[in-house]
């Protein structure tokens, strides 16, 4: 299941795993790598909280991308570099863990990019699809 919106930010697509926040990470990080990106940061921004003495549900920000195809876009503008590379949020909320990530066109749009500029962006929405097949 998908949501294309976000209460707060209509560019965030959400959707749904089967399956626990570990697991649903740990298969993100291997697709990533298995298809041959690069896992720049895994940030558990829940155990991050629980330090400074907060409590945050089970929340992991994963960072990874390509450089080879997404240094050129950021040459051509150099702001997308806030934007890649690409990041996913898996959390939890309700007993749900749920995926998400701003799509490549949300970032296109944002940036003004060509739709091959775009189309370097790409990687993502069939990643986030393969981790949340059952």
């Amino acid at each position: 299941m998908t949501s294309t919106e976000s209460d707060r930010d209509p560019g965030i697509v959400t959707k749904f795993s089967p399956r626990s926040v570990l697991d649903t990470t740990t298969l993100l990080v291997d697709l990533a790598l298995s298809r041959g990106l690069k896992l720049f940061a895994l940030i558990h921004q829940d155990a991050e909280a629980r330090s400074a003495g907060l409590d945050l549900p089970e929340t992991v920000l994963v960072i990874f991308g390509d450089p080879i195809r997404e240094a050129p876009v950021i040459a051509d503008c150099r702001f997308v570099g806030l934007d890649v590379p690409l990041r996913v949020m898996i959390w939890a909320q309700s007993g749900q863990t749920r995926v998400s990530y701003y799509p490549p066109a949300a970032i296109a749009a944002r940036h003004r990019l060509s739709t091959g500029q775009a189309q370097r962006l790409n990687a993502i929405d069939g990643l986030t699809d393969a981790v949340i097949t059952p």
